[in-house]
């Protein structure tokens, strides 16, 4: 297992394994932002219907299908379910990305004023442990990135 933790300064998110960063999240708005980790840097931009896709080189690496329903989102990439999905479990904190099984690989969730993403499958890509984490920011805390863009433009 590993343990990150999240630092936020206004819109920019830093993610940290132990002292050294893992990655980075910059939000354009509340929506839309900027991926970056190993000398990646990928784009995450709503789409035609309303869902939000992730973008490398202006080409689509996965969408972030919304359950509207029941909430989280299906990992979809092309028209082909990946088997992640990304949602929040009954009577536990955070948000977790869950494979096929319905095993938690990635739990985001507060840690005292800071985020806290703990990575249960080694093996995963850095890619779906940043797209987990940017997930829960624009879900658990759309509201208060939107104040924070809002206050900006007044």
């Amino acid at each position: 297992m590993i343990s990150l933790n999240i630092k936020q300064e206004k819109n920019t998110f830093t993610i940290y394994f132990e002292d050294k960063i893992y990655a980075e999240i910059v939000f354009n708005n509340y929506k839309n932002a900027v991926l970056k980790f190993d000398n990646k840097v990928l784009f995450v931009e709503e789409g035609p219907d309303k869902n939000m896709i992730l973008k490398e080189n202006d080409i689509s690496v996965f969408t972030f299908k919304f359950d509207y329903l029941w909430g989280g989102a299906e990992i979809i990439a092309g028209d082909v379910d990946t088997g992640y999905d990304i949602k929040g479990r009954w009577f536990k904190s955070g948000t977790r990305l869950i494979n096929e099984d319905d095993l938690d690989l990635v739990i985001v969730k507060i840690k005292n004023d800071d985020l806290e993403a703990l990575v249960l499958d080694d093996s995963l890509s850095k890619m779906m442990v940043v797209a987990t984490i940017y997930y829960h920011i624009y879900a658990s805390a759309g509201k208060f990135l939107q104040v924070i863009f809002t206050s900006a433009i007044s």
